[in-house]
């Protein structure tokens, strides 16, 4: 009974030295691998391998929500199972806590879906998000950061299945037709308190406190370098994902220098970053719904704009008249009263809505932003945030491969996607070769962090 009021490392929890970091289903699991195969590595690798291949199933589950019954849904799964970022999670035993916690995400995310087809039926609707609630307490229960997938099913609530706009979002509250969402929603953030509420008296109403070395940003006594630095950081980690070429287990130290001036040259990626994201959030929140216009006209009655021209591809028209008819009958909700809906495929903005969603709020309670953590860069964070990266290439690509007309350069398209697959998975084949003993790990992160 011990693994409920220790930490993940076997201090108790309100002891001033604990890091904090309850995750029991974790222990647990640790435990019942320990009296099936005592100390042998060999068992434990084996089921954190389990583990990698359940997650990149349900991942690619999910993702035929998005994208539906075809390659774009293989595509999304292929780079989740091939990813580089992943080594540290599966390859390192205690990288379990984000595998299980994913896959408890997932199951709450996929639960929360069925909650929204089913929420005008009579039956079955508040079994699924009370499977919802369940999936993201074991999430939590695995590891921290579990709980935001509570956040993420909002978002895809509002936004990708109700394809609500910014703006919409508060004459929507006051609409009786809505209030089954307002509903839902309240019960997410309800249950989202009373978790993080329960957590944090569990830990002693006391956050946990680091050392130097582990976060230096944090020690800092400059206000300035600490927020410049918590800045670059989540840049210095998009770009783990997007090139995976420098791993290491070890960030902590100066493994990444502080930023101590606004002339750090550094501070550009950060505006680009912030920048980016800003527009392509913006962009995609604006744009998101039925509607779309080309040349000025609206695309309401066909796919040809008021001089004739052809405004979709064909692809694109399908997916239009796809989603036309699905909302045919309620233009805001799309939900016929009585009788569950099967998911429609979303546009292209409302998946760039959702994947900012995963990679983002996933990723936030390693920000430093609502307390300090102990580490500067931590690979196997990023697992369940990759989920949004490789959605967010999946969709770009696809909006690519649309759009071009050319035969040559749609090839060109599938070529360049498939090696970039090709080059991950090596890459992730080569890493995995570092984690093969302890020396050759240690000598892979000298030219990262020589100074630890």
């Amino acid at each position: 009974m011990q693994l409920f009021y220790n930490d993940f490392w076997g201090t108790l929890l309100t002891h001033s030295g604990s890091h904090k970091s309850y995750r029991p289903l974790c222990t647990l699991s640790f435990r019942i691998n320990y009296a099936i195969g005592g100390m042998d590595p060999w068992s434990y690798h084996l089921v954190n391998v389990l583990l990698h291949a359940a997650v990149t199933g349900l991942f690619t589950n999910f993702s035929r929500v998005l994208f539906g019954d075809g390659h774009w849904t293989l595509l999304a799964g292929l780079l989740f199972a091939s990813h580089p970022i992943h080594t540290e999670a599966v390859a390192g035993i205690v990288g379990r806590a984000d595998i299980g916690a994913c896959l408890f995400f997932l199951l709450s995310l996929v639960c929360y879906i069925k909650h929204c087809c089913t929420r005008n039926c009579s039956e079955g609707t508040w079994g699924w998000i009370l499977g919802a609630g369940l999936c993201a307490t074991c999430s939590m229960l695995w590891k921290e950061q579990g709980v935001t997938v509570l956040a993420v099913s909002a978002v895809y609530d509002v936004f990708v299945f109700h394809r609500l706009k910014m703006h919409q979002i508060v004459p929507a509250v006051y609409k009786r037709k809505n209030l089954p969402l307002l509903l839902s929603i309240g019960l997410l953030i309800f249950w989202g308190a009373l978790l993080l509420g329960l957590r944090f008296y569990w830990m002693g109403n006391k956050p946990p406190s680091f050392s130097n070395s582990d976060n230096p940003a944090a020690d800092s006594d400059s206000f300035l370098t600490r927020i410049l630095t918590f800045f670059y950081l989540p840049t210095k980690n998009l770009w783990l994902l997007l090139c995976p070429d420098t791993l290491s287990f070890d960030w902590s130290m100066d493994a990444v220098p502080l930023l101590k001036t606004i002339s750090d040259w550094r501070n550009l990626y950060t505006v680009a970053f912030y920048a980016g994201l800003f527009l392509l959030t913006y962009t995609s929140l604006r744009n998101s719904s039925m509607e779309r216009e080309c040349n000025g006209k609206n695309i309401t009655n066909g796919r040809f704009n008021g001089n004739g021209h052809n405004c979709l591809s064909e692809l694109e028209y399908k997916e239009y008249k796809e989603l036309k008819s699905t909302f045919a009958s309620k233009e805001e909700n799309g939900i016929n009263k009585g009788l569950p809906q099967r998911p429609h495929i979303p546009s292209t903005e409302n998946i760039v809505v959702l994947s900012l969603s995963l990679l983002i709020v996933p990723f936030i309670p390693a920000t430093n932003l609502f307390f300090y953590v102990g580490f500067v860069i931590a690979e196997r964070v990023l697992y369940i945030p990759s989920m949004g990266f490789c959605l967010l290439i999946t969709v770009g690509t696809r909006a690519l491969y649309v759009k071009v007309q050319k035969r040559f350069l749609k090839n060109l398209i599938f070529l360049a996607t498939a090696a970039l697959i090709f080059f991950y998975g090596l890459k992730t084949f080569v890493r995995n070769g570092d984690w093969q003993n302890e020396e050759m790990l240690y000598k892979s992160g000298i030219k990262v962090n020589p100074a630890k």
